[in-house]
């Protein structure tokens, strides 16, 4: 379920991104769009399909070793849906997970 990208996206910058920048000695006016270009040979692919399962967006991240991912709709991968991050992942599998468990804050649920 992952894409080669979206068309016209070129990327998400991270604050790890601009860590990047800062310790490669980037100029402070560089375009951003020159410097993604220039990283572009190093990328994997960092785009899922909008239908694309949680499980199968975490391991896109895992192989890509990416935080984040560019969602894209399943119909066609040039319509961006948004960003989703490895954070974003773990606190919807672990309220999945907790769910499952019959753990929770719901109104059944009495608080100690």
């Amino acid at each position: 379920a992952d894409v080669e990208g979206p068309s016209g996206v070129l990327g998400v910058i991270t604050p790890r991104d601009v860590l990047r920048a800062f310790v490669e000695h980037i100029p402070a006016d560089a375009r951003v769009d020159n410097w993604l270009h220039g990283l572009h040979s190093r990328w994997q692919p960092r785009a899922v399909r909008g239908d694309a399962m949680l499980p199968e967006a975490a391991e896109v991240m895992a192989r890509g070793l990416v935080h984040h991912l560019v969602v894209v709709s399943p119909g066609t991968s040039s319509e961006v849906l948004g960003v989703i991050s490895s954070t974003d992942l773990a606190y919807a599998m672990g309220a999945e997970e907790h769910s499952v468990a019959g753990i929770g804050h719901g109104p059944e649920q009495k608080h100690r």
